[in-house]
């Protein structure tokens, strides 16, 4: 489960740090992971008034910190108290930012992905051995966000991404992607079905527990050996 919630500063620093009690708390946490286009989100309540959209927020999940870019916070009173929402996005998103030139050839999915990754920060980390033996051909006839090439080849290579940070002594020193086999991220044990767009029926608070009822599956995909 998630037992802390880091606050970083726009540098990547640690400004606090949230738990699931004590002072500064945080509760009603939704963590949702989109396979079909890689994008995640995270949103949460806290008590805790002095955040802003430079923030970044971040947690550590199944062995990796999941970094995410704050987008929007909303602050309501109730009975005499400050309750702040957090809605955030995985920080790979800023790639929506940056553009790759135009290029065209024969590529695998690692070489593709290492090409528009190119000079965004970010890097590939693991990554399913068959991706490294179908090649496509690839043809990017305009200047286009890396995100958005990133999303458009997809279904041609067949992969799904996680991407998370290094962290380490308080401060992101990394930014990292793995990349899967398209299925394969999906038979990892609890990382099919995330609290959001895939399961309905579920009231959580305070934290994110490692299992689930009521499963309701919201896909266009072949399910098989799903553990709950």
């Amino acid at each position: 489960m998630v037992k802390n919630v880091f606050i970083l500063d726009e540098h990547l620093k640690t400004d606090k740090v949230l738990t699931i009690s004590g002072k500064n708390t945080f509760f009603d946490d939704i963590y949702t992971l989109d396979l079909s286009t890689g994008t995640e989100t995270y949103e949460f309540s806290t008590t805790i008034t002095e955040i802003d959209e430079s923030n970044y927020v971040m947690f550590y999940y199944h062995g990796k910190y999941k970094l995410f870019q704050i987008v929007e916070i909303e602050q309501e009173h109730d009975d005499g108290d400050i309750i702040t929402t957090v809605y955030a996005e995985t920080a790979c998103l800023e790639l929506l930012n940056d553009v790759v030139r135009s290029f065209e050839g024969e590529y695998n999915a690692i070489s593709f992905l290492e090409h528009v990754l190119e000079g965004s920060g970010w890097s590939i980390g693991k990554y399913s051995s068959s991706l490294a033996d179908k090649m496509v051909s690839v043809k990017v006839d305009k200047t286009t966000q890396k995100w958005s090439c990133i999303q458009d080849y997809m279904g041609d290579f067949g992969y799904e991404i996680s991407p998370y940070v290094i962290y380490d002594n308080g401060h992101v020193k990394s930014k990292v992607i793995d990349v899967y086999s398209e299925g394969e991220l999906g038979e990892l044990t609890y990382k099919r079905f995330e609290y959001g767009r895939n399961v309905s029926g579920i009231v959580k608070k305070k934290d994110l527990y490692e299992w689930c009822t009521a499963l309701i599956i919201d896909t266009d995909k072949d399910v098989t050996n799903v553990t709950y």
